[in-house]
């Protein structure tokens, strides 16, 4: 559910906000082989903007594109 003053606002548009989505099922066969659990994953609460705004599920594991850059 959104707060109204949520939905004037577009956090994907914000240069700052990396993209968000759900990982691949090849990504997730990756996580498996080495052996890496979803407790050990960082944690977006379901509050967060990005949650509401994508409408990921609680068990979702999120793949979250960073750029990198030295460079402002």
């Amino acid at each position: 559910m959104f707060i109204e003053e949520e939905l004037m606002f577009n956090p994907t548009s914000n240069v700052l906000v990396p993209k968000h989505c759900i990982a691949s099922s090849s990504e997730l066969q990756e996580m498996k082989e080495k052996e890496i659990s979803h407790d050990s994953l960082p944690k977006i609460y379901a509050e967060d903007r990005i949650y509401k705004w994508y409408g990921f599920k609680r068990g979702d594991i999120i793949r979250i594109e960073r750029n990198y850059c030295n460079e402002f």
